[in-house]
Order: structure tokens, then C-alpha cells, then sequence
């Protein structure tokens, strides 16, 4: 056997410490060359032992942040108007026939030309709102209560930037019946024809603030007036519209008052009118009618001239086959 061959050194006892010592002989440290030698040793021999690292994935797309773009203060970029943020306030209170109204619709619209930013509100249990941070500018105010209660106008202003604003809403009932009329033309002319309207009936408030109208048909009006020539029948009935309709003709100028007497309707009716009521028609003085004649001015110039005047007589002769032919002669 070889004595350097594999068999042989499978034979051979373990290695004493003294045959794995490092660096010079035995009970000699070992130098920092032999040091750094078993230190890049292990780190290689780490490094061979340790898997590989799973592979990287490709990177995802990038994700874009993207700021809404804005325009001038008060518009947005594609040029609608809003109402903030700003530095103003809105706040008020919605009245009623009966005091505060809880639960009321406040509809704030802020104008730019003719474009609106709009915000919708609720009063609270005292009939309170506000709406805080807004912009200065136009705004329209309304508000109502379905199914009886509205403003019978909006509620318009300036709001200055910075300014806190109250503002107090009055709604009116509008199921109670009302009396309206209309004169036209108004004012009217002497002795020209008017006509005159007078329209019973009450309001239904929708639950986005609309109004229905809700007539009240077949009740007997009668139109008063000292100085009206007023045509008939009077009383009128109104139609199924709610109105009744006169030609009332004014006798003299100035001021003349005209009044529509409304009859109680049936208490078996149903109808929700007016009790029997006189009201005034709201009508301007009476004008004069224009002047229908002609003027026309003519001047007379006098000239000195010297003329021979000549006399023609015209006759009629009848000549063979029935024909006239008028012949003329000169006259002395």
C-alpha cells in the first residue's frame, strides 16, 4: 500500500491539534496573515454554502399622483362657479305664520353671470341654519316647508369676502285662498276698452319648492266701480281656471277706483276660497286716449297774374250705330 494513498490515509488516526495548528509552530500564535486567511476562508465557504436569493420581479408601473387642477378663486377649472371654501358665513333663522319653522328646505345659490353654485340646508327644532366658509359674492336665498309654507319672493344680496351675514326667511301659508287680478292695459285709456281680471285660488308647495296652482272654480264675483262703464254679466263666475273676466270701459280721466266683491262659496262646496270679501284692484289713473284726428297746415301764397279765362261745355252726340261720342266746343 502507497503510503500516501487514499487506503492508506483512511488508516490513519485523526489529526492531533498539533498537525491543525495555523501559522508557526506549536505554541506560537499564529501571524494576522494566517488570521486573515481563515477569515476570507469562512466567509467563502459561508457564501458557497448560502442559496441563492430569489429572483427580483420585474418593476410595476409608477403610479401618477394627480393634483385636480383649479382655476380663479370661486370657479373651478372647467369655469363653474363655486361657493367655497371662503372666509364668509351665512346664517338665520325661517319664520312662519306661527313662529320658527323646524325642518324647512334653505336652497343658497351664489351667482357667477349666469351660472349658480348651489347648497341645500335643513333648519334645525328653533328654525335655525348656517352655512359656514363660503365665498362672497351674489347669492339668492329661499326657503319652504311642503306642503303650505313659501317665501312669496327669494331673498337676494351682496356678500362681502370675510363677512358673517344673518338673514331671516318669512314663509307664508300659501293654502290660505288669495284674490289676485290684473288690469291691462294699465293704465288704462278713457273710453278705450280694459279688460280685467280677477283669479281666485290658493298654492300647493311641492317638496322641491314648486308651486301648484289650486283654483277655485264656479264662485260668484262682482266688479264694483264709480266711474266704469263695466260689461256684463256682473257678478261673473269663475271658470275652471279660477277666474273671472270683464271689458271695463273708464269714463274720465284720473283716478278711479275699481273693487271685486267675492261671494262666499256654499258651505257644502268644498271649496277652499276666500270668505265673501271686498278687495281693491290695483289700477293706475285713468288716461286721456290719444287724439285720433288729423292736423294739417297749408300756406297761402297770394301772386299777381294775368289769365284769359276759357269756357269748355261738353256735350254728348249720337252718332250712326247707337256709339256717343262726347264732343267739345270752346265757349264765348
Amino acid at each position: 500500500m502507497m503510503p500516501d494513498s487514499p487506503a492508506a490515509r483512511l488508516g490513519r488516526p485523526p489529526p492531533t491539534v498539533a498537525a491543525m495548528r495555523i501559522g508557526g509552530p506549536l505554541g506560537h500564535p499564529p501571524s494576522a496573515l494566517a488570521w486573515a486567511g481563515l477569515a476570507a476562508g469562512v466567509v467563502l465557504g459561508t457564501a458557497a454554502c448560502t442559496p441563492s436569493a430569489l429572483p427580483v420581479p420585474p418593476p410595476t408601473s409608477p403610479v401618477t399622483v394627480t393634483t385636480a387642477p383649479t382655476g380663479p378663486v370661486g370657479l373651478t377649472a372647467s369655469g363653474e362657479p363655486t361657493i367655497g371654501p371662503g372666509r364668509a358665513g351665512l346664517s338665520g333663522t325661517v319664520q312662519g305664520p306661527s313662529g320658527p319653522v323646524p325642518g324647512a328646505t334653505i336652497e343658497i345659490e351664489r351667482l357667477v353671470g349666469t351660472s349658480a353654485a348651489r347648497a341645500m340646508l335643513t333648519s334645525d327644532a328653533g328654525g335655525a341654519w348656517r352655512l359656514g366658509g363660503v365665498l362672497g359674492g351674489r347669492y339668492v336665498v329661499r326657503a319652504w316647508l311642503a306642503p303650505n309654507l313659501a317665501q312669496t319672493s327669494p331673498t337676494t344680496f351682496f356678500l362681502s369676502d370675510g363677512v358673517d351675514r344673518f338673514t331671516m326667511l318669512e314663509l307664508a301659508d300659501l293654502s290660505k285662498p288669495l284674490v289676485q287680478s290684473a288690469v291691462a292695459p294699465n293704465p288704462p285709456m278713457t273710453g278705450e276698452p280694459t279688460q280685467v281680471v280677477v283669479r281666485l285660488g290658493s298654492q300647493q308647495v311641492q317638496a322641491d319648492g314648486g308651486l301648484t296652482p289650486q283654483p277655485a272654480a264656479g264662485l260668484t264675483v262682482q266688479l264694483i266701480g264709480g266711474g266704469w262703464l263695466i260689461s256684463q254679466p256682473n257678478p261673473g263666475v269663475t271658470d275652471s281656471q279660477g277666474q273671472a273676466v270683464w271689458t271695463a270701459t273708464c269714463e274720465a280721466p284720473g283716478s278711479q277706483a275699481l273693487q271685486a266683491a267675492v261671494s262666499a262659496p256654499p258651505a257644502t262646496s268644498g271649496v277652499s276660497a276666500p270668505a265673501g270679501q271686498t278687495v281693491a284692484i290695483q289700477v293706475a289713473a285713468c288716461i286721456p286716449a290719444p287724439s285720433t284726428g288729423t292736423t294739417t297746415s297749408s300756406t297761402t301764397s297770394t301772386t299777381s297774374t294775368t289769365s284769359t279765362t276759357s269756357t269748355t261745355s261738353t256735350t254728348t252726340a249720337m252718332v250712326p250705330g247707337g256709339t256717343t261720342v262726347p264732343t267739345t266746343a270752346p265757349g264765348g
